[in-house]
């Protein structure tokens, strides 16, 4: 925190909740955090700028003075979850492993929006 603004230099997890899922749920709880607080975000995690270049809508969090450090040029072929950081021991099988398994190949995945309407319930408005 620096005054009125949240500054995220980096996301970490530990490698068992290493999902998309998870990853999702995270970045907007943090994102749903600052909105309601009315607070200013500063994202110099590359996670949180691919996350919030795939959602235009929570744009308006950054200030207009740094649109064009953290929000242009994002157009890569990663995913957020690339650029998170892992704790534990890498032998552990992470959660999606474990589920997929106990599950099998026919089961539903997640869709993100209904995180978005779970964890974002109020309206967003600038």
């Amino acid at each position: 925190m620096s005054e009125d603004e949240l500054w995220v230099h980096h996301v970490q997890l530990k490698r068992r909740y290493k999902s998309e899922e998870m990853i999702e749920y995270l970045l907007l709880h943090v994102v749903g955090d600052v909105h309601r607080r009315r607070l200013a975000l500063m994202p110099f995690c590359p996670a949180m700028r691919l996350f919030l270049a795939d959602r235009p809508k929570f744009t308006s969090l950054v200030p207009p003075l740094w649109h064009a450090r953290f929000l242009t040029g994002l157009q890569t072929p990663y995913r957020p979850m690339d650029h998170v950081r892992y704790t534990g021991s890498p032998k552990r099988r992470t959660s999606a492993e474990i589920r997929a398994q106990s599950e099998g190949p026919s089961a539903p995945k997640t869709n993100a929006t209904a995180f978005e309407a779970r964890y974002l319930s109020q309206p967003f408005t600038t």
